[in-house]
């Protein structure tokens, strides 16, 4: 049986400011504005080093491991801003970068120290340590944490969130100011081999919507029903002009 088609479930881009904003910590917000203008997926995101990283010229190289292609996507300024935040904070804490170094690595545990008198531990406030040249082993925690603590952890995986959502704000930002191409140039982001592909990635028909909006209240056909008729439905005011 055909499976039934809905439209999936993303987040705005003022939601997905608020998620930065609750980042767990300067790496994680640097994960999370990775997926969100670049729609990397987690895999890619994880394998970046600095060497990957071309700020100067607004340029990521990429390999795409689902795909086995290599990609240069665009950094946008909103993306620049953050990279560049991340980037000092890095150097403050680690010293000078190292190209081989993970541009978002692992980290340590949380610094804790002891209580005077009882026998517990408490954290001191400080961040946990980087550990620059380790991966990240689970990332979707980092998105996932964020989501919960404002309230949209229900909405579904978490680091596909992050790359639908990214995606769909870009589609949406596009068609609102009338670019044609809007599936096809986030289909170049995604690095989707089809528009199909893409469509289906974030739930939308585009041909059903550029339909709808071509012919819902306007006229069909030349010489039919006079579109300018003053009529109104049973209730409803319309204003009768002298």
């Amino acid at each position: 049986m055909p499976v039934e088609k809905r439209e999936k479930t993303w987040l705005t881009p003022p939601v997905l400011g608020a998620l930065l904003d609750a980042a767990g910590s300067p790496r994680d917000r640097a994960f999370m504005a990775l997926g969100i203008y670049t729609f990397m997926r987690a895999s890619e995101i994880i394998e970046l080093r600095w060497s990957d990283m071309d700020i100067i010229n607004n340029e990521i190289h990429i390999y795409r491991v689902k795909t086995k292609q290599s990609d240069q996507l665009p950094i946008c300024a909103e993306l620049r801003y953050e990279l560049l935040a991340w980037a000092k904070h890095y150097h403050d804490t680690q010293g000078e970068i190292q190209p081989n170094w993970y541009v978002v690595p692992s980290q340590g545990q949380v610094p804790m120290k002891g209580v005077h008198g009882q026998r517990r531990l408490v954290p001191t406030g400080d961040p946990p340590p980087l550990r620059p040249a380790r991966r990240i082993g689970r990332p979707q925690r980092i998105v996932k944490n964020a989501m919960n603590r404002i309230g949209v952890g229900d909405v579904g995986d978490a680091c596909h969130v992050l790359r639908r959502s990214g995606a769909r704000s870009l589609f949406e930002e596009l068609r609102e100011q009338g670019y044609d191409g809007s599936v096809r140039r986030v289909q170049s982001m995604l690095g989707h081999a089809s528009v199909t592909t893409t469509e289906i990635y974030l739930g939308v028909d585009n041909e059903r919507r550029q339909r709808n909006e071509a012919i819902g209240g306007k006229t069909m056909f030349n010489g039919g029903v006079n579109p300018s008729a003053n009529l109104a439905l049973p209730g409803e005011k319309r204003e009768i002009s002298s």
